[in-house]
């Protein structure tokens, strides 16, 4: 955070979602927002949907400048914001999904922390900061009653 400050860089804090290591690394994390993405952002609307991804990259790159964690690039903040937002949902929204949609959902969480895990070169912290930040916007979001009909059943 000291370089970020010193040369007053704070647009650091975002862009680094734009940028990815690699064709694989881009491709990868864009199937997961192209899957995700347009259900809560028709359910949320726009701004709603972008509070969401400043708040969960912006808390991946806060989490990326703890101590002992190295900088990254890519948009997995988001992804693991979307995984949160979503988790929050099948928590304390219980009849937003049916029982296969939760299970499809928990799969891919699932799957992206085991990736996460076996994988080298993967910011675990930045990671976690968007998947926190994530549950952190659902229940907001869910107590400010933001969803509209969130129905992917049938």
């Amino acid at each position: 955070m000291e370089w970020i400050q010193q040369k007053r860089e704070f647009y650091r804090l975002i862009s680094y979602a734009f940028i990815h290591g690699g064709f694989k690394h881009l491709f990868m994390n864009m199937v997961i927002i192209l899957l995700f993405s347009p259900p809560l952002e028709k359910s949320l609307g726009k701004i709603r949907f972008m509070e969401l991804f400043f708040f969960t990259t912006l808390g991946s790159a806060l989490t990326i400048l703890l101590p002992n964690s190295e900088a990254g690039v890519g948009s997995s903040g988001f992804e693991f914001g979307l995984f949160g937002i979503y988790l929050s949902m099948i928590i304390l929204k219980k009849d937003v999904f049916d029982n296969q949609s939760k299970i499809v959902i928990i799969f891919f969480i699932s799957s992206g922390w085991i990736i996460t895990f076996l994988y080298k070169n993967i910011s675990i912290a930045g990671h976690f900061g968007g998947f926190i930040s994530g549950i952190i916007m659902g229940i907001i979001f869910i107590c400010t009653n933001s969803f509209r009909p969130f129905n992917v059943q049938g």
